[in-house]
């Protein structure tokens, strides 16, 4: 719990109990000058910002708080007691048990944290189940000793990711960047730091914020490129941290091998260099090994902006043409995989390029870092972060790292654009012929205007009447466009005049207009009315735990033959990987290789379960095969369409097999119904 000055508790208060207040009123209640109540409001501003809350000044009205019902309760408390705030959801204590803990070089009593929360013993021993169940997953562990309490348990790196990770989900990075942004201005200099030091919990006492600011932008200037936004933040946060642990004399110890190879990149050399100047304001001397492993994290940070193009944070071509390698047979397996055709898309590769050059660093270093659209992308994009995962094999093979779901997620954005861009070529490219029989200069006219107004026409011949039956049956053919009479023929055709005048302008462009729409349409139709049957559709009861109620779904499909016996097995291994729970559904599958034919099993749960920390109530068990290829992306589209909230309240509330097949089927008859 971080200090309040007395002032600003007292002006949050009166804003809060009043509709609305004068700087005048103020200036009575707190007997102050107005420009000492303006700077006191500034800092207010600030802080409410945290909260979700707005401050509001209109001249010749007055100022108030715009702010929502647990907004305002977190502010009041605020304003009535000597601390910043008091964590009141599960949450939020779980989050301050582990910030103590991490701080602490000491034991620490259930007590004293239970007196620190206002709730009881037994609450407070409840919460610690969640924390220990934190730190297990960062590989950390709680001591405990009678009569002296507890402690948190593990390696320094561990440690130091542990708080920068716990930090990063408490800080409002947005919140952040607005303050940072006012360094310049050196009349708010105070109560920014004021701010900051009562903004994050403990995180900038007795730690010089502006000096390891001008540290990172110093950096920046020698590296030759400028850190996002997040990144720098995230460096902050890190070096921060670092300050801390040093001042209790905990330090992080390298293995050899690795220091060597660190010290050897100009990224060190640099960070040394900058380090140097900011040194006795820091009041912290850097060991090699603490300075090395600054340099990992500046070299997994992300890049918004080269100032020399021709700098670069490796150390040789040797480096970069690896990298680049790797990116080649990333993308080479996921076509192999997936039956995409994306290998020669050079925006991909580069893409990728920029971004794994950089995420090496992080992977191998195992520097946690946080994707703000993890669920966004794992929900809209199902098949890209798929790709992702299977690309990430690729680097798993070659150093034997893990990579987490946040960084498949970055991953997989690059993916998701080259399956746009693969699926709009394929959509919106169409084949014509065009039949003229007035001469070859009017033929080559109506062509070249063609070609000028449509550019997704592809002109795959000019002929004669008496050629076009050699080509009548090529199904790849659209449209044919004439300027004579024809017979009726199965594929379009649009007769216009061989100078293309604006009415027949018109009926091409009504046609592609409607053919894009069919092209896509037609390959979907249905495609999920074949993958689920009701023979695959269960109602499931008394199951609380995810490895259950995918083995009951896993069994009946491989009953029924539709997969082999290792399926089960591999959709376990799936989910180490990267949790398939969306929401209130998930959708667990198999890695490549162990289905016969296509179907998807639908798990309606009696109770939703805890699934990787989702509350999740139906399951979806996918089971693509061979039988798929080409067509993942069309399925992972109409999955979308059905899949919504309102959809799986439906599913729960019905328990009749039947209606939840008739519901889910009768859904995708409504999206084509137009």
């Amino acid at each position: 719990m971080e200090y309040v000055p007395e002032r600003c508790k007292l002006l949050i208060r009166q804003l809060l109990e009043n509709e609305i207040v004068t700087i005048k009123e103020l200036k009575s209640l707190l007997n102050v000058s107005e420009r000492t109540i303006s700077s006191d409001l500034d800092s207010v501003e600030e802080l409410v910002k945290i909260f979700g809350a707005t401050l509001k000044r209109k001249p010749n009205v007055g100022i108030w708080i715009e702010a929502n019902k647990e907004s305002r309760e977190k502010l009041y408390n605020i304003s009535k007691g000597s601390y910043y705030y008091t964590p009141i959801s599960s949450e939020e204590r779980k989050n301050y048990i582990i910030l103590k803990l991490l701080e602490s070089d000491t034991y620490i009593t259930i007590q004293d944290i239970s007196d620190e929360l206002y709730v009881s013993r037994s609450t407070t021993e409840k919460d610690l189940k969640t924390v220990e169940k934190w730190l297990e997953f960062k590989n950390l562990k709680i001591i405990k000793r009678p009569n002296k309490g507890i402690k948190i348990d593990g390696s320094e790196i561990e440690i130091r990711l542990a708080f920068f990770e716990i930090l990063s989900e408490i800080i409002n990075v947005e919140n952040f960047i607005a303050l940072l942004e006012k360094f310049s201005n050196e009349r708010n200099l105070e109560n920014i730091l004021r701010i900051i030091e009562s903004s994050y919990p403990k995180l900038f006492k007795d730690i010089n914020i502006f000096a390891i600011a001008k540290f990172i932008e110093q950096l920046e200037e020698k590296l030759g490129y400028r850190f996002t936004d997040n990144s720098s933040i995230e460096l902050m946060i890190y070096i921060s941290i670092s300050l801390k642990r040093l001042k209790i004399n905990k330090q992080i110890v390298l293995n050899e091998n690795i220091k060597k190879s660190i010290i050897k990149n100009k990224t060190y050399e640099a960070v040394k260099t900058v380090y140097s100047i900011f040194e006795n304001e820091l009041k912290v001397k850097l060991t090699d090994d603490e300075l090395c492993y600054i340099a990992v994290h500046v070299l997994g940070s992300k890049i918004q902006k080269n100032f020399n193009l021709e700098t670069n944070i490796f150390t040789s071509d040797e480096t970069m043409e690896e990298h680049y390698n790797l990116c080649t047979e990333m993308v080479k397996r996921v076509d192999k995989v997936l039956n995409t055709r994306i290998h020669n898309d050079k925006q991909l590769l580069k893409g990728l390029y920029l971004h794994i050059k950089v995420a090496v660093n992080r992977i191998f270093h195992k520097l946690p870092i946080k994707n703000p659209f993890l669920i966004e992308i794992k929900k809209f994009y199902p098949l890209a972060f798929e790709a992702a995962v299977i690309a990430c094999d690729v680097i798993k093979e070659k150093w034997g790292i893990e990579v987490d779901e946040d960084e498949i997620a970055f991953v997989a954005l690059h993916f998701g654009a080259a399956f746009e861009r693969n699926k709009y070529e394929k959509e919106n490219n169409f084949k014509a012929l065009i039949v003229c029989n007035v001469g070859i200069g009017s033929s080559q006219f109506l062509a070249a205007k063609l070609k000028r107004i449509f550019k997704e026409i592809e002109i795959v011949e000019i002929i004669s009447v008496a050629e076009i039956k050699k080509f009548i049956n090529d199904p790849e053919l659209d449209l044919i466009i004439t300027t004579i009479p024809l017979p009726e023929y199965e594929i379009k055709m649009i007769k216009v005049d061989p100078f293309l005048p604006p009415r027949d302008i018109e009926k091409i462009a009504k046609f592609i207009e409607k053919k894009k729409y069919n092209k896509s349409a037609m390959k979907r139709k249905n495609i999920l009315s074949s993958l689920i049957k009701k023979e695959l559709i269960f109602w499931i009861k008394g199951v609380s735990r995810k490895n259950e109620i995918i083995k009951i779904l896993s069994d009946e499909l491989t009953k029924k033959e539709y997969v082999k016996n290792t399926f089960y097995q591999s959709v376990l291994e799936r989910e180490k990987i990267a949790s398939t729970a969306i929401e209130q559904f998930a959708i667990p599958h198999a890695l490549p290789g162990h289905v016969v034919k296509s179907a998807i099993s639908i798990g309606v749960l009696e109770k939703p379960i805890d699934w990787d920390g989702k509350k999740v109530n139906v399951v979806f068990l996918l089971a693509f095969g061979e039988d798929l290829k080409g067509q993942l992306q069309f399925v992972f589209d109409e999955l979308n369409k059905v899949i919504e909230k309102d959809m799986i309240e439906k599913m729960r509330d019905t328990h009749s097999i039947d209606d939840i097949y008739e519901l889910f089927i009768g859904k995708e008859k409504d999206e084509w119904s137009y």
